[in-house]
């Protein structure tokens, strides 16, 4: 039965994987929130941050899945996050005006 937890954890890893490298993580969240998926977003993109902080694509991928989810507030701060790494982020900034941050 090891075994087959333990399968189960890799399968859920995308490919290329690895705590240095966030880009997985956003690809997947990205395809998560384009299947209206945004819980499961959110869980890969709270590890992209934490494995990458300067990653604005994730920051801002992490306002839209909260803002789909209706946390405005988590939404908000994830995109002040991305346009304090980058100020001109429209992803962000139009996330920002519509989260009222």
């Amino acid at each position: 039965m090891g075994n087959i937890s333990r399968r189960s954890t890799i399968s859920r890893r995308p490919a290329g994987w690895s705590p240095q490298k966030a880009e997985p993580l956003v690809s997947r969240a990205t395809s998560y929130l384009a299947l209206d998926k945004a819980k499961q977003a959110v869980a890969d993109l709270d590890e992209a941050v934490q494995a990458d902080p300067n990653n604005v694509a994730a920051w801002s991928a992490r306002g839209q899945a909260y803002e789909r989810l209706g946390d405005k507030a988590k939404a908000a701060a994830s995109y002040n996050h991305a346009l304090a790494l980058r100020p001109r982020d429209e992803t962000a900034r139009s996330g920002l005006a519509r989260t009222g941050g």
